[in-house]
């Protein structure tokens, strides 16, 4: 399996995950299900992306 990461989907993960991670160490609960449901969305861009790449 030949699994090519878009660099601009990583990095826009890599800031959301950074991101969740202060949330919760914060206590922001709110902030904390916004970005959650924002890292879904980018994971499932890049889980498309790929579906599209690959056939």
């Amino acid at each position: 399996m030949n699994i090519k990461i878009r660099p601009a989907i990583l990095v826009i993960s890599v800031g959301l995950v950074t991101a969740l991670v202060w949330a919760v160490a914060a206590g922001n609960y709110e902030m904390v299900s916004v970005l959650a449901v924002a890292l879904a969305a980018a994971l499932a861009k890049l889980v498309e992306s790929e579906e599209v790449s690959s056939k």
